[in-house]
């Protein structure tokens, strides 16, 4: 194999590594004009369990804002977890997972199964 054909090669790999990454961000993203999804708020919103894998919790006077959600029982669907005050852990973006996509017992709280915080 030529030098070349060998540069080519190289530069054709890390074109597509750069465009892959490019398309895998590390929060999720909501455009402007984009419509919301339903959305729960609370006072504030903090990952179930060590770590992100047990999902996100919102606690502490929790209501729906926005669309329809149940106030009691399992969730479908995607949804936003939203937090009330300013800082890290403002808002989550909760994915559709089998059998339910997160758990509700308002006001107390509202669990998401699958979430990733939601940049803006």
């Amino acid at each position: 194999m030529s030098k070349r054909t060998m540069g080519r090669r190289v530069a054709g790999a890390l074109a597509v590594s750069a465009f892959a990454a490019a398309l895998l961000p590390a929060g999720v993203a909501m455009a402007d004009g984009e419509e919301q999804p339903p959305t729960y708020t609370c006072d504030q919103v903090a990952p179930g369990g060590e770590d992100q894998a047990s999902g996100f919790e919102g606690t502490g006077a929790c209501e729906v804002t926005s669309g329809e959600l149940p106030e009691e029982g399992p969730v479908l669907g995607t949804f936003v977890i939203s937090s009330r005050q300013a800082g890290p852990g403002g808002s989550v973006y909760c994915e559709v997972s089998r059998p339910f996509s997160g758990f509700a017992k308002l006001p107390e709280s509202v669990q998401g199964l699958q979430c990733s915080p939601l940049e803006r």
